[in-house]
C-alpha cells in the first residue's frame, strides 16, 4: 500500500470492522496524505499521517479506471443522452489553478488535480432523455 498515486481513487477496508470505503488521494507529502473520502453524494477531506493511515486501512484495489465508464462518442452526441456536470472549485489550489513552487525561480506550478482549470467535476450524470 506504500505505492499510492495522487488523484487515484482506492477501495479501502478499515482493519477493525472490515468496513469498505472509497477514497481519492489528493496530495502526497513526505509524511501525510490529503484524502477525499467519497461517501455517496457527500465528500469530506482530511489529512492523515502515513503511519496512521497504513495501520488502519488495507488496500482492496485501485478503482480509478472503473469510475469513468467509456461510452461511444456517437451515443453521447445524439439526442438520446443528457449530460449534466456540476463543477466545484479545486480543493488543492483553491480555484487558482496553480500552487506555490519555492524550489525553483518559476514561483508556481500548475495544480496536479485540476491541471490549471481551477474547477473539477463534482458530479457528472449521463442519462437517457
Amino acid at each position: 500500500m506504500e505505492n499510492l498515486v495522487e488523484n487515484h481513487t482506492y477501495l479501502l477496508k478499515y482493519k477493525y470492522d472490515e468496513s469498505l470505503y472509497s477514497a481519492t488521494i489528493l496530495l502526497i507529502t513526505a509524511k501525510a496524505y490529503h484524502i477525499r473520502w467519497n461517501n455517496g453524494l457527500t465528500t469530506s477531506q482530511t489529512w492523515l499521517d502515513k503511519e496512521n493511515f497504513h495501520s488502519k486501512y488495507r488496500l482492496v484495489e485501485d478503482i480509478s479506471d472503473f469510475l469513468v465508464e467509456k461510452l461511444d462518442c456517437e451515443q453521447l452526441n445524439n439526442n438520446n443522452w443528457k449530460v449534466n456536470t456540476m463543477w466545484e472549485s479545486c480543493p488543492i489550489c483553491n480555484g487558482f489553478g496553480t500552487l506555490p513552487e519555492t524550489n525553483t525561480t518559476v514561483g508556481s506550478r500548475i495544480c496536479s488535480l485540476c491541471n490549471g482549470n481551477k474547477l473539477i467535476p463534482k458530479i457528472t450524470q449521463i442519462e437517457k432523455k
